[in-house]
């Protein structure tokens, strides 16, 4: 048995779509038995298929349309039915397949592009405990490309374990999801990853490998400055595991980290109002959602920059702090224990910028005891700042500053000493 099927369209769903192109379709080889009840293929192959999908704005999956049962439920037989006849495909490919997906139930919508799809499974079949290798590659169109290797297994319950790559996706396409969350935008960044994929037909998923970051650039859509970025991020080993709702890492490395941090004259910072307010998850308050674990085994920082101000001190400061360099400790959920934080970087030309303490990082107002020393700073650099209450520039001069930051419970203390030497001013303005 052969057939072959050429230039397919199909057109349906709601809103009325051409969701499906095929240029061609090719059935090889085939053999049919009876009354062994038998039927098997040597090969199929799919070339340049197109799909259109999307979920709408109620979250519901477009193709769950061609069901015809609410909720896109099938109806399915029995085991005995299922298992009358036996079906095989020596090889399944696809080549040069191509997608448009989409989620409309965010503004703006979420979209990306699959092109360049390539596949290729082997000794398929509907024999239950059959094993599937398959290969998979494709590109995006807003760029960067992801492959798969693995194996499957169908019957009697999914199951899959695969090598997974990405090489340059472009972080920006979580945007849309990012914006409903906090005012920031991703400008810049990718995704690398190599990745072990587990799924077990008793529900347990596991995913561990390593994953790199490269230039992330994070914009505060409310100003359009900077906020947070790097040249580099790297984990060497991430395992997560959805059934204990855990995700581990191993020590996160920056290279060139970039953060700015900015306290306000009213004591706010530019941190606050980020999140997006108004956003109320749909939740069953008869159920408890089961704790995050998470753990984090340390940050190190490599060459990092900071833009840092403070307007409510007496007199207002800010600085660039350049090579800075140092730990955080141990992260963790699972342990009431801030995390012990100790960098050293450079301030202009002479002089030296320290922080250290400790710090709940994933909820630092509820405890924040950390220390900013600053010594031997250009008080000329502060003219911009002098110049609003003194009206005039400063000509020379020393800053040393040791600043301290001790959060308890949402409930803020700060204690400052500033010390100014050979304090001359310059020219009236």
């Amino acid at each position: 048995l052969q057939a072959e099927l050429s230039d397919v369209a199909v057109t349906g769903l709601e809103p009325a779509t051409e969701f499906l192109r095929l240029g061609k379709a090719s059935l090889f080889g085939g053999t049919l038995r009876y009354p062994e009840q038998t039927l098997r293929f040597s090969s199929l192959n799919l070339e340049q298929p197109e799909l259109v999908a999307w979920r709408d704005e109620n979250g519901a999956l477009s193709l769950d349309q061609l069901s015809g049962q609410p909720g896109g439920e099938t109806k399915t037989g029995g085991a005995d039915s299922a298992g009358a006849w036996a079906f095989g495909i020596d090889e399944v490919t696809v080549e040069g397949g191509a997608a448009d997906l989409s989620d409309r139930s965010v503004t703006p919508t979420a979209a990306v592009g699959v092109q360049d799809l390539q596949f290729r499974m082997a000794d398929v079949s509907n024999a239950p405990g059959g094993r599937f290798p398959l290969s998979l590659s494709a590109n995006l169109r807003e760029g960067g490309q992801f492959s798969v290797e693995g194996n499957l297994s169908v019957l009697p319950d999914l199951e899959l374990s695969a090598e997974v790559r990405t090489d340059g996706i472009p972080l920006g396409l979580g945007q849309p999801y990012l914006a409903q969350m906090a005012q920031v935008s991703v400008t810049e960044g990718a995704l690398d990853s190599k990745l072990e994929v587990k799924l077990n037909g008793d529900g347990q998923a596991n995913l561990g490998g390593s994953v790199e970051l490269p230039g992330l650039k994070i914009t505060d859509t409310r100003d359009d400055r900077p906020l947070v970025g790097w040249d580099q991020m790297e984990i060497d080993r991430l395992d997560f595991d959805l059934v204990a709702t855990s995700l581990r890492l191993s020590r996160v490395r920056f290279e060139q980290p970039y953060a700015r941090l900015a306290i306000n004259a009213d004591g706010t910072t530019n941190l606050t109002g980020l999140a997006v307010t108004g956003q109320v998850a749909d939740e069953d308050p008869g159920q408890s959602a089961e704790p995050f674990e998470l753990t984090v085994g340390g940050i190190g920082i490599e060459s990092g920059n900071m833009d840092f101000s403070d307007l409510s001190l007496p007199l207002p400061f800010a600085t660039r702090i350049a090579g800075l360099d140092g730990i955080i400790s141990t992260i963790s959920t699972l342990s009431a224990e801030p995390s012990n934080i100790r960098l050293e970087g450079q301030v202009d030309e002479f002089g030296l910028a320290r922080i250290e303490g400790s710090m709940n990082l994933l909820d630092p107002v509820k405890h924040t005891d950390v220390s900013l020393e600053f010594r031997n700073l250009l008080m000329s650099d502060l003219s911009p700042y002098t110049i609003q209450f003194a009206g005039q520039e400063i000509a020379e001069g020393k800053l040393d500053l040791d600043l301290g930051y001790f959060i308890d419970q949402g409930r803020l203390q700060g204690k400052n000493d500033i010390v100014l030497s050979d304090l001359v001013l310059g020219e009236k303005v």
